[in-house]
């Protein structure tokens, strides 16, 4: 048998950066509506080199999610895709839920379970959903 990282690293590569329509947010998990309130943690997954169009979902996508938290203390650890020293953690929330276009944003609650993931094209209301909050008009 053959180590999964180099398949992983390849599909990196050959992925596309750029889609051509709108990525859907992926649901989030069925426990995500009964422990949303409890999110104490966020992972960012961008790409520190992209087309125009990623940069633009990763931007846009950072602002919803700030825009969500809004005066909350809920910590965002923003990681690369493409960067060697977060390919291992990349690999890891990719096993717990695969995810192909940027960003990929991952919801932890207090006990480091994942409760609810998004990604490609967001919106703050989405993400305030998961995060326990019900969407500004």
């Amino acid at each position: 048998m053959f180590s999964r990282a180099p398949l992983l690293a390849l599909l990196l590569l050959i992925v596309p950066a750029c889609d051509t329509g709108n990525a859907q947010p992926v649901p989030s998990t069925p426990a995500a509506a009964d422990q949303a309130a409890s999110v104490a943690r966020v992972v960012f997954i961008g790409q520190a080199e992209s087309c125009d169009c990623t940069r633009k979902r990763i931007d846009d996508g950072i602002a919803a999610l700030t825009a969500a938290i809004g005066g909350r203390d809920i910590p965002v650890e923003r990681i690369q895709a493409d960067k060697p020293e977060h390919r291992e953690q990349v690999e890891m929330l990719r096993e717990m839920r695969a995810f192909m276009v940027a960003p990929g944003i991952f919801f932890f609650d207090a006990s480091d379970e994942l409760v609810g993931m998004t990604q490609g094209e967001t919106t703050a209301e989405e993400l305030a959903l998961i995060l326990g909050e019900a969407p500004t008009p």
